[in-house]
């Protein structure tokens, strides 16, 4: 094999791996926003998030500046902050890498002059944390014996917080040492010594704390049930004068009425199916009602019987009275009998009292983008959408009306004399930006990232095509750095879903943009080494979902072939989570012939992993249409990725980034091994506190400098030069050779290059 090593890989490398994580990114709330403006609207703050793979670890930086003028905007820092960015391992679960996901830790102003954040106490376990931003001093604000995920501040300072259930493993150890009959609901459980089901970290309890007195009262929901079973699904919000507030929770058994059957919407319908299958699995838990909360007493009951959104997209807004709430999206009463109310794809406002609700005049194509509601009036309600336009609704004499309105900024009709935004695009890293609103100048007060306008990165551009039925596919393509007309490339496909068309990214993926990344998504970095990377919607559940899905990405591939772009013998696959099933599906299924791919962290389809989760409808049946019994086997043997090796003739790389679940690919991986079929089956360092949402930069480094290494191997035929990867190499020499005797010598078919 003719491989390329040394100067090919020192010369102008561009973004690096490394580069990469070292890079920095603006902390965003789950409804996208990275500014986060003090309640009398004198101030902002942005909190900074950065790599640092000296220390091993990542810094937090949270800065503040005024709103007065364009002058005194430029923010200052009030902390900064280190954390190793690890998983908390199986056990523990909530390690220091939530800390940094995007829309789990954003800043809340308690009043204007203090900041509330989730952070680690002295004993590792994530507390609210405050700080004073005049004095830069911070402290905690709770001393909670289980980590905090979730909290809200009210208009009076006191806190609402979510709170791990303590758990005791001692319940474990003396069942193993005095014998035992399984009780538990799936051998994932089984092997990593649930207690109480599985995933049972999440199991939870909600607290409002008065954070002058210190009294914390737990919060009684129902017929005084404290236990929430998965973690909520929809932000919780106060009302105005601070005595109630809405909450999600997990609701089971009664209190789940047979009439929700009637709901249609995708993710939906899989929770649905799981709880008929088992009412305690992971799916089934997901099953939420929204409740109001009395602060008073500590109580709460239902607001009306309608399910939250199962994508956790449902935002909530309080009228000022504190009668009403206006939701969106969401589902509505099974009684409203049309296709987007059965669908989730509705809007509504809420008496807050009894329940009863008027419908907002919405396309549920518009309310699945609400990102942001807000009551601009006694009697009107905007809704900020995802594509940066807004819809306004006033009450009418009889019912709710849409009128018109202006820019979403001028919608949000800030009062203070200066405006903080975020400036990006496909090809322009976020800047921070402030706006004097009485004379219109604007001035960039902050690049948190100057070392890219210094380094030439591959060219992003949208793909957007029409569909037969007026949908659009659309997906983006980073090009190669030194792209040249006339020459053909390798190309990357990236699966699962990807960053809107307005914002800037390194990686490609709907998750970290910037700064330490996620799973082994590294398109700028792949666009450094002169390979083309095209990242398109492939997240589908079902067979004949991805069965449509793959078509269409693979007529993209086609067309970047067709067009000279790109060398049809060089195309590799990758896949995350949900879409390593599209990925493995792709290798037994698809038309496309790749030469290498790559999955991690994932689902797979396979009769081995839906057995361990005791044959949960999202772990097989969902996929394969069927639970693997009787006539229902059939297509199991079909359609499952693993139960078809011999029609692999792909390299596969397989990765393990979370703690608890080494088993989880074992069924692919072991039938393609004793096919002697060219697979890797690769555990990051330290999984044990390894995490789905990787934020330590020597694990990232080592994954995603991996999965770089394997695509320069299988799609360039390069090897790095660093002596330390010799071991890698001659392993992938070895998988070369029983490539060759799997598809032959001809050098023309893909992954063989001589």
């Amino acid at each position: 094999m003719l491989m390329m090593t040394g100067a090919a890989f020192a010369a102008d490398a561009g973004l690096s791996i490394e580069d990469g994580i070292a890079t920095t990114r603006l902390m965003a709330d789950a409804a996208g926003s990275n500014v986060f403006v003090s309640p009398d609207g004198r101030q902002y703050a942005v909190m900074l998030v950065t790599g640092d793979l000296e220390r091993d670890g990542v810094w937090v930086d949270l800065r503040v500046g005024s709103l007065s003028s364009i002058r005194a905007a430029h923010p200052r820092s009030v902390a900064r902050l280190f954390a190793s960015g690890l998983g908390g391992g199986y056990a523990k679960r909530f390690g220091s890498d939530g800390l940094m996901a995007q829309g789990d830790n954003p800043l809340i102003w308690i009043d204007g002059q203090t900041l509330a954040f989730l952070w680690e106490d002295a004993k590792g376990v994530r507390q609210v944390f405050g700080v004073d931003v005049q004095r830069r001093r911070t402290y905690a604000l709770t001393n909670h014996p289980t980590p905090v995920f979730r909290f809200l501040s009210g208009p009076d300072g006191s806190l609402f917080y979510t709170a791990a259930i303590a758990r005791d493993f001692s319940v474990v150890e003396r069942r193993q040492l005095s014998g035992y009959t399984v009780q538990d609901t799936d051998a994932i459980q089984l092997l990593n010594g649930g207690i109480r089901g599985p995933w049972d970290w999440m199991m939870h309890e909600q607290f409002l704390l008065d954070v002058r007195t210190r009294r914390r009262r737990v919060i009684q929901f129902g017929g005084g049930d404290v236990m929430g079973r998965y973690l909520p699904l929809a932000e919780s919000v106060y009302s105005a004068d601070g005595r109630h507030l809405v909450a999600a929770r997990s609701v089971s058994g009664p209190d789940i009425p047979p009439q929700w059957g009637m709901y249609t919407q995708e993710h939906f319908r899989s929770m649905w199916k799981s709880r008929s299958n088992n009412p305690e699995s992971i799916y089934a838990r997901q099953l939420q009602k929204l409740f109001v909360v009395d602060v008073a007493s500590a109580r709460a009951r239902v607001l009306w019987d309608v399910p939250v959104d199962a994508m956790g997209r449902t935002r909530i807004a309080w009228s000022a009275d504190g009668r009403q709430v206006a939701v969106a999206p969401t589902a509505l009463p099974v009684a409203t009998d049309d296709a987007d109310a059965r669908a989730g794809r509705a809007a509504a406002v809420v008496d807050t009292e009894t329940g009863a609700f008027e419908r907002l005049p919405l396309a549920g194509s518009a309310a699945e983008t609400v990102h942001s509601l807000v009551w601009s009036g006694a009697q009107q309600i905007d809704a900020h959408l995802l594509d940066g336009t807004v819809v306004r609704w006033q009450r009418g004499p009889t019912n709710w009306m849409s009128v018109p309105t202006a820019t979403d900024e001028e919608a949000r009709s800030p009062t203070q004399p200066v405006t903080i935004s975020i400036r990006q695009s496909l090809n322009t890293p976020p800047t921070l930006w402030a706006t004097d609103r009485r004379t219109g100048e604007a001035r960039e007060i902050l690049d948190p990232n100057p070392q890219l306008q210094r380094m030439k990165l591959g060219r992003v551009e949208w793909l957007s095509e029409a569909r037969p039925d007026g949908t659009v596919w659309e997906g983006r393509l980073y090009f190669p750095r030194n792209y040249q007309p006339g020459h053909r490339y390798p190309l990357v496909v990236q699966t699962y879903a990807f960053t809107p068309r307005d914002q800037f990214s390194l990686y490609g993926h709907k998750g970290p943009s910037l700064g330490p990344g996620r799973s082994a998504y590294i398109a700028q970095a792949l666009a450094s080494r002169d390979v083309f990377v095209l990242h398109g919607p492939s997240r589908a559940e079902s067979v004949e979902a991805v069965s449509s899905m793959l078509d269409e990405l693979e007529s993209q591939i086609e067309k970047l072939v067709a067009n000279g772009l790109v060398d049809r013998g060089r195309v590799g696959i990758m896949g995350f989570s949900a879409s390593g099933w599209f990925t493995t599906f792709a290798l037994t299924r698809g038309r496309f012939p790749y030469a290498a791919a790559l999955t991690d962290d994932n689902k797979d389809g396979s009769y081995f992993q839906a057995g361990l989760s005791n044959w949960d409808f999202g772990a097989g049946e969902q996929m394969i249409g069927a639970p693997p019994f009787g006539e229902g086997l059939k297509r199991w043997l079909e359609y499952s990725p693993a139960m078809n090796p011999e029609r692999i003739h792909t390299p596969l790389l397989m990765t393990r980034s979370s703690a608890g679940l080494p088993l989880n690919g074992w069924e692919l991986f072991s039938r393609l091994r004793y096919l002697h079929k060219p697979v890797e089956y690769y555990f990051i360092p330290d999984v044990e506190h390894g995490s789905h949402g990787l934020q330590n930069p020597r694990q990232l480094r080592a994954l995603q400098g991996r999965a770089l290494d394997w695509w320069c191997f299988w799609l360039k035929g390069e090897r790095d030069p660093d002596t330390a990867k010799q071991s890698q190499y001659a392993q992938w020499e070895k998988l070369r050779e029983l490539h060759l005797r799997d598809v032959g010598s001809d050098a023309s078919l893909p992954g063989v290059l001589l």
